[in-house]
């Protein structure tokens, strides 16, 4: 029997993303507002799918609100985050100026065509990174393409990790400057090391608000069910929902 879903890859949009409205609705007003969040839940619960949904909400106002000033999302998959610092800020650039400078963004601005990170070894990197992001952000200021932007990192339990200190700490001081450069919110996704990490009190993250995905509501599977098996009898849903 065909069916619309893949179990073995996130869903996203109109007509994939069933359920969780009220989840999403939360994260979306909250991010509005600058507030960070840690999104816990086990694997294959619908973390990435959540945070893929987030982006794609966002994205939708800028269809309907053109003229609105946009929180740009930028999805970054941590697992992937380099432990040394110049990787790690090459890493972040290339996640984050792409999505904030996309033309859907800043339109044709001629001023960030030429917009570059080069690193040399006389200064730190986070330090090299600060300058190119004012550097941009000055660009931008009082332009139709000036935007905010939330980081979405899906896979964040790396960040938990002792290794990974410096590169937690590098998010969390660009997000809390004021310069308006930095990221305006963060969301963060992880399993049981992330959420667990919250009750440290020395984590970096303890200030975050803690947002548990639990198992689907009936009303919701039922919902799931009927979308990915739109000609199954109605009888048999109790059975798939088990």
């Amino acid at each position: 029997m065909a069916t619309v879903y893949d179990v073995t890859r996130p869903v996203a949009g109109p007509g994939a993303f069933v359920g969780r409205e009220l989840l999403v609705r939360s994260l979306l007003s909250g991010l509005d507002k600058g507030r960070n969040f840690v999104l816990a839940g086990g694997p294959g619960i619908g973390k990435t799918s959540t945070l893929l949904q987030v982006g794609g909400t966002l994205r939708l106002r800028w269809r309907r609100q053109p003229t609105a000033t946009k929180l740009v999302p930028v999805y970054i998959d941590a697992s992937y985050w380099p432990k040394d610092d110049a990787n790690s800020v090459h890493y972040f650039w290339n996640a984050v100026v792409p999505e904030i400078t996309h033309p859907q963004v800043v339109g044709e601005n001629p001023l960030i065509e030429r917009v570059e990170l080069k690193l040399d070894r006389k200064t730190e990197p986070v330090k090299q990174l600060k300058t190119a992001l004012s550097d941009l952000s000055a660009k931008l200021r009082g332009t139709s393409g000036w935007s905010r932007y939330a980081l979405l990192l899906d896979n964040a339990c790396l960040h938990t990790e002792r290794s990974h200190d410096r590169q937690l700490q590098m998010l969390l001081e660009l997000a809390t400057d004021e310069s308006g450069w930095g990221p305006s919110a963060l969301l963060f996704a992880g399993g049981r090391l992330l959420r667990e990490s919250l009750r440290e009190r020395r984590s970096p993250l303890r200030k975050a608000r803690l947002m548990t995905m639990q198992v689907l509501r009936e009303s919701e599977a039922d919902s799931l069910i009927l979308r990915g098996f739109p000609s199954y009898a109605e009888r048999n849903r109790a059975e798939l929902r088990g």
